[in-house]
């Protein structure tokens, strides 16, 4: 026979009863992964996964930028590559302003 859903005073106290237990269980799941985290080094290895990964990027640009303008055919697309990079990773070389006039010493 199947299940009848949920009616009356008793069937809503079985509701909440799973509710509490779920967010309960949430909980100890949430404060054991955080603790879990932070005993396994976890900031630690994050950044340096994340300054890792930025070694990589930088030469793996390089080679496609020089493979891109080793081809004729990828001209135009080269040309927007390199304005990309340019206004985006070196901001301060993206505005041909800035290439004439000098920065103050400091």
């Amino acid at each position: 026979m199947t299940e009848q859903p949920h009616r009356g005073p008793a069937g809503a106290a079985r509701v909440v009863r799973r509710l509490s237990r779920a967010v309960i269980t949430a909980r100890r799941l949430s404060r054991q992964l955080v603790l879990r985290f932070l005993a396994d080094n976890g900031p630690q290895n994050a950044a340096s996964l994340a300054f890792t990964t930025l070694l990589f990027l930088v030469p793996l640009m390089t080679i496609v930028v020089a493979l891109l303008a080793a081809f004729p055919a990828s001209k135009g697309f080269s040309d927007q590559t390199q304005a990309f990079i340019f206004e985006n990773l070196i901001p301060e070389f993206g505005h041909a302003e800035s290439w004439s006039t000098p920065r103050p010493m400091r």
